[in-house]
């Protein structure tokens, strides 16, 4: 018996429905095997060879937040994973700035390369992570005579975001008594914003 064929266009539709399903299913696994990475960590040879075998940006990333900082060997490695990650993933804000960080600590001062980072994290991301504003404004304020004014700028226009878009006035008043204890003008650089300011939430110098 002969069948007629099948038209050409739902040939075409039924090929990119299964490409579709393989590539959910990829991604579902990829998915669980970033999950198990970030809860139970991964060797520096299994992280290596993610980068060898090309793996999603998504495991390279899980690896990284598992390696060492503090030990040289784990940031460099750590570096690496971010570095290869985002040669897939360029617009990730928090591997940007997760690199940044590392970059720090690996020339132990907020060097050029982790300006870059940093500021490329804030192209990407201004506003969209609460957690990642708080976190920029914390590494600012902690290398802050290296900072560049601009990049010190634009991590109090994300502060700001957190003061009225996020009623975030503990973790804001938090971080003003850092500020202060390390002779950082704070107060000076939440005014320049530009934002209208509610007087209790600026006390006086």
């Amino acid at each position: 018996m002969t069948y007629p064929s099948m038209p050409i266009r739902l040939l075409a539709t039924l090929a990119l429905l299964i490409a579709g399903v393989i590539v959910s299913v990829v991604s579902f696994r990829d998915e669980l095997t970033a999950a198990s990475i970030a809860r139970d960590g991964i060797s520096a040879a299994s992280a290596r060879d993610l980068i060898e075998d090309g793996r999603p940006a998504a495991l390279l990333f899980a690896a990284a937040d598992r390696m060492d900082a503090g030990d040289h060997s784990g940031r460099e490695l750590g570096m690496q994973l971010l570095n290869a990650g985002l040669e897939r993933s360029p617009h990730n804000a928090d591997a940007l700035a997760r690199l940044s960080y590392l970059q720090s600590l690996d020339a132990g001062r907020f060097s050029r390369d982790a300006a870059e980072s940093l500021n490329l994290s804030i192209k990407q991301c201004g506003y969209c992570s609460k957690d990642l504003l708080r976190w920029r404004l914390q590494y600012v304020l902690l290398y802050w005579q290296d900072v560049p004014e601009q990049i010190r700028r634009s991590v109090f226009q994300g502060a700001d975001f957190l003061r009225w878009w996020h009623s975030d006035h503990e973790f804001l008043a938090d971080a003003r008594r850092y500020a202060q204890s390390e002779l950082i003008p704070f107060n000076q650089y939440q005014r320049a914003v530009g934002s209208q300011v509610r007087p209790h939430e600026l006390p006086d110098d």
